[in-house]
């Protein structure tokens, strides 16, 4: 798991403080759970869009089974995210 998804999912960098405890021991599960599947999941943060993204990786061939949300979700934020920059920069 990336920090930064620590960071945004509890709003505080601080591993004492208990959301972060709570989400950082439920990955830990999901992660071993996945891999005994011969599956990897891998965290992160699109740093376009700002989502958070997760993938399930074949862990014999690092191949990526599925990702959510899917790539063309993340093109869409990232268009809107653009578009609504350039809206701003018109009204000012």
């Amino acid at each position: 798991m990336q920090s930064a998804l620590g960071n945004r999912a509890s709003g505080s960098s601080d591993s004492t403080d208990p959301q972060h405890r709570e989400l950082t021991k439920a990955v830990g599960q999901l992660q071993e759970f996945v891999q005994s599947m011969k599956r990897n999941l891998e965290f992160s943060i699109d740093s376009d869009s700002g989502q958070i993204v997760i993938k399930v990786i074949d862990s014999e061939t690092d191949r990526v089974i599925r990702q959510i949300p899917p790539e063309e979700v993340l093109h869409f934020a990232r268009s809107l995210n653009e578009r609504q920059g350039s809206l701003i920069r018109m009204k000012a």
